[in-house]
């Protein structure tokens, strides 16, 4: 009842194809990104019905920003951002979520 079972064996052939590497590799092609400054600015984001809520502008794009805060707290997808040292004040939608920073894409 309690005795030692017998280690299936596996052969050499089929070891070799479980680890062997692909021999096809997929690709995505690459996306040219619009050229970031870096900013250490402070701003503001806001919303419809929403507070304003304070954080840094820590580079941004024509096409977007990121953004960094001391407690993010909860925000819907669509917001404004504005920066006046900056001059920015665009709207935004947030494609990326971290427990310190979002990630903008601006709206045209």
């Amino acid at each position: 009842m309690f005795g030692k079972k017998k280690a299936p064996t596996i052969s050499q052939e089929r070891l070799q194809k479980a680890i062997r590497k692909p021999t096809t590799t997929f690709r995505l092609p690459r996306i040219e990104r619009a050229r970031r400054e870096e900013a250490w600015a402070p701003c503001q984001i806001t919303w419809a019905l929403g507070p304003v809520i304070e954080g840094i502008l820590m580079d941004y794009s024509e096409t977007g920003a990121r953004i960094r805060f001391r407690h993010r707290g909860i925000m819907p997808t669509e917001i404004r951002l504005i920066c006046p040292r900056l001059r920015i004040d665009r709207m935004a939608t947030v494609v990326r979520r971290d427990t310190t920073d979002i990630g903008l894409h601006f709206i045209s």
